[in-house]
């Protein structure tokens, strides 16, 4: 058995006393008090079903404690969905329907899931949102739609789908779940300006993301205790100020945006107090002792000459200082991003031949199943070149951001079920949260992103309950060193970022993030 059992896990927070300090600042205190102030909800047995694990049945008790309004925040793979569907049928009966917002990859799962943990609810009375025309239906106790079909064209008032926000009867929901709610962190979106009311004003609000600070800044989980509070909640000012390492100014087209970055380390304890009185949250190496290491590899690609000529030519209007806020939209910044993608799609492409291939065209020559997770237009079209070239239609899939919904659902559950399958290339924002592809056990980055937890996301999509591999195996594909900086200086970023999201959430740093991955060359012929 891949995993086992544990009869205990973190310690208990359910009676949580509040701590108090003379120096804080009155909104804190209040803020802790409003936080606390729940009522409880009694554990209902007969609505846990025995597959739960020891550590989602205490997050289950840590959410009811808190009277269904929580953050799951335990890390990607261990299962929040099912802790999430028993909570919610503790209320469905008496005050549901429930509203599920997620990302459209995940509905179909989501439907899945609640008949799963909630045998009370039949699949007749799970509804999934399909078209922004479509209504809540009178007899459904969950109600299953996008993040984006909940908002409709907002910007253009042709199509807010405000009808989606109410239940059939024209009610507000009590009981709202929003998955993968990180999505949630700027809080002048117009997702969050939609979502955020209905969490408010729900009796019961369960936000779930294995990746609460998705940015490594204070400023991404502003939303989400304000979701959760209720009142007493400060000014986004106030709290950035106070939780944020500072502010930055920079220059896009002439115009200056002023963006908040990092934690601050005074206050870093303070804002980990406060997110242990509304988060339950677990690490892998807790509570999965069996769960096989993941190993991580940087493979440093060979460019040619002229590659390397096209990389540097685009970074001469880049700043490469090391206080530089290097994932800022600068024009600058996104021309060299792409081309990076540009460049490293041919060194990709022969590494992946050999490692994958070992140059023979027709068959996989590793074992077991891998992803591929890519970003650009220029590196998908490359990956789905060489992938049409070295093996059959069926055994590979291709999912981008564009794919159908339909289309996606069903590539995905074809890589999922049919074992000759063996390749999957997806897109980094629109597959890496979720989705459960324990099946493959070698997961594979061409290309880099501005925020560590969506590569975290995507590693978990692997590295997660029902992995039975003696290891999972992680490349990075990149070019750094003197000669291109981009790839050293994003990476380097990202672990920094990685570190302050650690000692907030965890109150410590991480055990191990990118740092531990092994530098090797790219392999020979």
């Amino acid at each position: 058995m891949l995993w086992r059992r544990l009869h205990s896990s973190a310690p208990s927070r359910l009676c949580r006393q509040p701590t108090r300090s003379k120096s804080l600042p009155a909104w804190v205190d209040a803020l802790r008090r409003s936080l606390d102030n729940v009522t409880s909800t009694p554990l209902d047995a007969s609505l846990c079903m025995p597959q739960l694990y020891p550590f989602q049945h205490t997050a289950v008790q840590f959410a009811l404690s808190r009277g269904g309004r929580v953050l799951l925040g335990h890390e990607m793979g261990l299962g929040k969905t099912p802790i999430a569907v028993t909570v919610c049928a503790h209320y469905v009966h008496a005050e549901g329907p429930v509203l599920v917002v997620a990302p459209p990859v995940l509905l179909e799962q989501w439907a899945a899931e609640i008949v799963r943990w909630a045998p009370s609810v039949s699949p007749c009375e799970v509804q999934v949102i399909r078209k922004g025309s479509e209504r809540p239906k009178d007899d459904a106790k969950f109600v299953l739609v996008s993040y984006a079909m909940l908002v409709g064209r907002r910007s253009t008032d042709e199509r807010t789908n405000s009808h989606l926000r109410h239940t059939a009867q024209g009610e507000a929901y009590a009981v709202v779940v929003a998955d993968e709610a990180h999505a949630l962190k700027s809080h002048k979106s117009s997702r969050t300006s939609v979502v955020m009311p209905l969490l408010r004003q729900a009796r019961r609000a369960v936000l779930m993301t294995g990746t609460p600070m998705a940015n490594g800044c204070a400023a991404d989980v502003y939303a989400l205790v304000g979701a959760l509070a209720k009142e007493a909640m400060p000014s986004y000012i106030t709290w950035c100020k106070r939780y944020c390492q500072e502010q930055r100014q920079i220059f896009v087209s002439r115009r200056s945006i002023k963006r908040w970055v990092g934690v601050s380390r005074t206050h870093s304890a303070e804002l980990h107090d406060i997110l242990q009185r509304v988060m339950t949250r677990q690490r892998k190496e807790e509570v999965l002792t069996e769960l096989p290491p993941k190993r991580r590899s940087r493979v440093a690609l060979p460019l040619s000459a002229a590659e390397l000529r096209h990389i540097k030519t685009s970074m001469e209007n880049v700043a490469v200082s090391a206080e530089f806020p290097f994932d800022a939209p600068l024009p600058s910044v996104m021309a060299a991003f792409h081309a990076s993608a540009t460049a490293k799609a041919r060194a990709v492409c022969e590494w992946l031949g050999e490692a994958l291939f070992q140059g023979e065209k027709g068959n996989l020559a590793v074992s077991g199943k891998t992803l591929l997770f890519a970003h650009h237009h220029v590196m998908h079209d490359a990956l789905a070149l060489f992938f049409s070239s070295h093996l059959d239609e069926q055994q590979w899939i291709h999912v981008t951001g564009e794919t159908r919904s339909g289309d996606r659902f069903e590539r995905i559950t074809r890589f999922q079920q049919d074992p000759s399958c063996r390749a999957a290339v997806l897109a980094l924002s629109a597959c890496s949260q979720g989705l459960n592809l324990a099946m493959a056990d070698t997961v594979i980055f061409t290309e880099l992103c501005w925020s560590p937890s969506e590569l975290e996301q995507a590693e978990a999509r692997a590295h997660r309950m029902g992995q039975t591999a003696s290891q999972v195996s992680i490349y990075y594909l990149l070019v750094g060193g003197e000669t291109f900086p981009l790839d050293s200086i994003m990476f380097k970023t990202l672990v920094k970022k990685s570190a302050a999201s650690s000692n907030v959430l965890d109150g410590r740093p991480p055990s191990q993030d990118l740092r531990t991955s092994a530098i090797v060359p790219p392999p020979q012929r």
